[in-house]
């Protein structure tokens, strides 16, 4: 599978058009005030120590998110803003990283990267081990904006360094092959999406000894 777009993952097919791919770029940057840099095809595996290289659509991203696998399987993560809106702010990325919250068109991931001590991490919020939280796996798709990248091309260091891509139009449920549940911190389900299989190529790692359950369409 080749990238066709930066926006490969947008759940609204005209984020993935070729023919509007420069267009989509122009207003980001110049909404932002900043050059974006994207997700290369090839990238390395912050699964595991070394340079060792992988498809995009193998990598370990993931996302956290508070709403239950059934609607996030049917619906996909949706932008908080579709594209026809008119909301101000809604395609400016400093905006967006100030405050998360705000409508616009991104989504945020967080990838896994080698630790100080060269063992495989990936953020976590704040609030993570506070009641329900789902841990989203986020595989298949290229595309999306390099956060940590970008901060280093654009000397921005008032942007969040999470190790952060951020996908512009959301993500398809197509690319959101299962999520972890847990308790006050602990895993206590996984939650596969029924209606695809794990890409080729991705060993996400899950916990184990966790009750596995599937959701079907």
């Amino acid at each position: 599978m080749e990238a066709r777009t930066p926006f490969d993952s947008a759940i609204d097919d005209w984020y993935r058009q070729p023919e509007n791919v420069e267009g989509i770029i122009k207003t980001l940057e110049e909404k932002s005030e900043i050059k974006f840099v994207f997700r290369k095809n090839q990238v390395v595996d912050g699964s595991r120590a070394g340079d060792h290289q992988i498809e995009a659509s193998a990598e370990h991203i993931a996302r956290w998110d508070t709403r239950v696998p059934e609607n996030i399987f049917k619906e996909g993560f949706a932008p908080r803003t579709p594209r026809h809106w008119t909301t101000f702010g809604m395609h400016n990325f400093k905006s967006y990283q100030q405050s998360q919250s705000v409508a616009s068109v991104f989504v945020a991931t967080a990838r896994c990267f080698q630790d100080d001590k060269s063992k495989p991490a990936m953020w976590k919020p704040q609030n993570w081990n506070d009641g329900t939280k789902y841990k989203y796996a986020v595989s298949g798709c290229y595309g999306g904006i390099d956060v940590n990248a970008t901060i280093a091309q654009n000397k921005a260091s008032h942007f969040k360094s999470e190790h952060e891509i951020t996908f512009v139009g959301g993500i398809r449920k197509e690319f959101i092959p299962f999520a972890v549940e847990y308790k006050d911190g602990v895993a206590i389900k996984i939650w596969e999406n029924g209606q695809i299989k794990q890409v080729v190529g991705t060993t996400f790692p899950r916990p184990p000894n966790v009750d596995v359950y599937i959701v079907s369409p």
